[in-house]
């Protein structure tokens, strides 16, 4: 009752002082100053000591300009502070931009409304923006949001708020207001005796976000004193009909020695003055306890939908198992068999799924013969456990079919590698969507269908189906695979016209593309452009330079990724060694090499020992290459020994060249490579013989040395061009065209032109 009389904006249930022996519990602040807001708990155990963990800091981040403080329960305000914070990351990646403070209030808010009965906690959302400055949101036990200038919860807002409205004032500096909510907070921890306690609080404005640690026993010793109209009973027993007026709210404070907070009885926020006795609670005979009502079908499907949200799909067949063999439980409905199942296509893999997915599918058959969603769930087990077949055979007999379904049954047929059989189904969708789209063009990436990929990205936008930043960064890959740049070059202005540049997977898919095309002026462009980088973006300009042949600027790159604190990871390393070896860096390389392993404890993999061959070989340090290759704890692939043995080319070592010749017809007797390596090798030397030999084995083995082929883009149309191939449906044109050119070139007569026109 005190708490609601004093108007706090924002106290958990609980926290609220009584008559009695206090129950200490966490105060948290918050406070709108010029030019930002300052946030402040208390982090402290039941005996008042500080415990540095995860729970106990009151002050939780959720983007990177809006934090939480959180009162009451400190495991459910954590879970909700996860679950928000996972949200706002979403809500980034999809529009590009962060999420505003009031959207994070009103996650919070809505997790808070839905958890009510199970929820004890007050919690307050701070934060700032450049279009709104800084905003301060109480989040009470009901559900809603309050913008407020400043606002208090938890343990002392009751006896406290009227100390914030009393002192807080418009235009406050920063230095006034975090030493103001200290303040707060300090005389919360002396009221409820936590010696120990640690004040806790984040400054956030235009500059960024400072978080501050203030021991106990280095703050000022503040203490309270309440005037005698602030007890409700002072209130009452003075007759004052206005119990809200501001007067009755007035508060001092000042600086104490410590041997005044040993005995402080005046600091209850609720004192029964001498002339008014508290009636004595009436005696009621202890209740016989009552039976225990059966439990309903809700109460069994939430004890097995919980293990299912984990993960763990034993305790959740263990729950549906207890429910089915129980006399008193009811039957499963579809909302109990839809959490099993759904939990079963999270977990393909287990022992366990298969089965249980099955039983219920019996189950469905015989209770929902025609449940959409039921329905759906089982195609997506099915095509989740490499059943294909299983689960086109379900789609074909649904009576009904959402856009759901086929999203799903396109994605699955798709990561079954089954390319003809998700364009059938995406061809008799009535109207397909965005996802429907994206799933086809995401799944012809992954497939290797690259040039159809395109062509499906071109029929969405003649459908009048805008593409979404998932869809974009699927036919920016399929750009980069085919060398498509001014396809992809379009797509970067669709991206901009979106206002998706900031987002980071587009832009790492784009350095991605334009090192692919040949453009890394135009990559580092993209890469200089960016606000936020990751890994993964060093990565993709590291591994492009090195690509592109600049070796140096790969290098420099990788100085500057360690210089900004970025840890290098496996890729890195093999982009790094890839540019050293391209760029005649051996001893650079080499000392690269030994830093992955001794200073950052990443383990050699294969592309890295192939590098480092690949590195020796090059500079004719063919035994060191050797010697790496003989140390490798695995056996050396194709790659690693084509590797060594161009470097025999390289350097003429025949000898060397016929030792791993041996090795490679074992790892790889098709390889038509290797065999046209060894025969160049011999041919260089002049064995003329030895080089026959090796033409002939390819012929009995039936091997022939693959053509390499040329590619032209022409209004984003992709030509592919083979020696000798004149299939090309403009292969005359083509034809007339080189004569042209070979004669400005050559300057042959007209007559030679002519017969070469005419096929002479």
């Amino acid at each position: 009752m005190d708490a609601a009389l004093m108007g706090s904006p924002s106290v958990a249930a609980g926290d609220s002082p009584t008559s009695g022996e206090h129950r200490m519990g966490t105060t948290i602040v918050g406070v709108c100053y010029d030019g930002g807001v300052v946030l402040a708990a208390d982090s402290r155990t039941s005996t008042g000591m500080y415990v540095a963990n995860r729970a106990s800091d009151k002050i939780t981040q959720l983007t990177d300009n809006v934090y939480v403080c959180r009162s009451g329960s400190a495991a459910d305000t954590q879970v909700i502070s996860d679950y928000v914070r996972y949200f706002l990351h979403q809500h980034t990646i999809q529009l590009g931009q962060p999420a505003t403070v009031k959207v994070a209030a009103n996650l919070i808010r809505l997790l808070a409304y839905q958890n009510k009965n199970m929820l004890q906690a007050g919690m307050i959302v701070g934060g700032w923006n450049k279009y709104e400055g800084g905003q301060i949101f109480s989040v009470p036990l009901g559900g809603t949001i309050l913008r407020q200038p400043f606002a208090i919860g938890g343990s002392g807002s009751s006896y406290l708020y009227g100390l914030l409205d009393h002192e807080w004032k418009e235009g406050m500096s920063q230095e006034e207001a975090e030493k103001f909510v200290v303040k707060v907070v300090s005389l919360a921890m002396a009221r409820d005796g936590a010696s120990g306690g640690v004040v806790r609080t984040v400054t956030i404005n235009a500059d960024g976000v400072s978080r501050k640690f203030h021991p106990g026993d280095k703050l000022p010793l503040w203490h309270e004193e309440l005037e005698p109209q602030n007890s409700l009973l002072d209130i009452l027993a003075a007759g004052n009909p206005d119990p809200m007026k501001r007067g009755n709210r007035g508060y001092r404070a000042k600086a104490c020695p410590r041997k005044c907070l040993s005995h402080r009885p005046y600091l209850m926020a609720v004192v029964a003055p001498p002339s008014l006795a508290l009636p004595q609670p009436p005696q009621h005979p202890t209740p016989k306890p009552r039976r225990r009502a059966p439990r309903d079908v809700a109460s069994w499907t939430s004890a097995i939908a919980r293990p299912a949200r984990q993960g763990d799909l034993p305790a959740a067949a263990a729950a549906l198992s207890a429910m089915l063999s129980s006399p008193a439980a009811p039957a499963p409905n579809d909302v109990t068999l839809l959490t099993v199942l759904s939990a079963c296509a999270d977990s393909p893999s287990s022992p366990l799924a298969r089965r249980l997915a099955l039983s219920i599918h019996a189950r469905v058959l015989k209770l929902f013969p025609s449940h959409l969603l039921l329905s759906t769930c089982l195609a997506r087990f099915y095509l989740a456990s490499r059943l294909p077949h299983l689960a086109l055979k379900l789609f074909d007999s649904m009576p009904v079919r959402s856009v759901v379904t086929y999203n799903t049954v396109i994605s699955g047929l798709m990561r079954n590698g089954l390319v003809a059989a998700a364009f059938e189904v995406f061809d008799g969708m009535p109207a397909p969507d965005k996802v429907s789209w994206t799933a086809l063009i995401d799944g012809c990436v992954k497939n290797g269908r690259h040039d159809e990929a395109i062509g499906c990205f071109r029929a969405m936008l003649l459908d009048g189906v805008e593409p979404d930043y998932v869809t974009l960064i699927a036919v920016v890959s399929a750009c980069a695979e085919v060398g498509a740049l001014g396809l992809g070059m379009w797509v970067h202005r669709l991206v901009v016209r979106q206002g998706l540049e900031r987002n980071l997977r587009i832009a790492n898919s784009l350095i991605e593309m334009y090192a692919r095309c040949g453009q890394a002026e135009l990559a580092r462009q993209v890469f200089g452009g960016m606000r936020k980088r990751t890994v993964i973006s060093w990565n993709s300009m590291i591994v492009g330079f090195a690509a592109n042949g600049r070796c140096t600027d790969a290098v420099e790159h990788f100085k500057a990724m360690r210089r900004e604190g970025f840890k290098p990871d496996a890729v890195t390393f093999t982009g790094v060694l890839t540019a050293c070896s391209h760029g005649g860096l051996t001893e650079q390389g080499l000392r690269y090499y030994d830093l992955m392993m001794a200073e950052y404890g990443i383990a050699a993999r294969m592309e890295h020992y192939g590098c480092v061959v690949d590195l020796l070989g090059r500079s004719g340090r063919l035994e060191e290459a050797m010697r790496v290759v003989a140390s490798m704890p695995m056996r050396p692939n194709e790659v690693v020994l084509g590797a060594l043995l161009a470097g025999c080319r390289m350097h003429g070592d025949v000898g060397m060249a016929e030792q791993l010749m041996q090795y490679l017809l074992e790892l790889d007797p098709s390889g038509d490579a290797n065999y046209v390596l060894l025969s160049n090798i011999y041919a260089a030397v002049g064995k003329w013989d030895s080089a026959g030999k090796v033409r002939n084995m390819m012929k009995a083995r039936g091997l022939r040395k693959r053509p390499g082929y040329s590619v032209v883009e022409i209004d984003g149309d992709v030509h592919k061009f083979v020696s000798g191939d004149r299939s090309h449906p403009q292969a005359e044109e083509i034809s007339q065209m080189l004569g042209l050119l070979m004669h400005e070139m050559a300057g042959h007569d007209n007559d030679h032109i002519l017969d070469f026109m005419n096929g002479g």
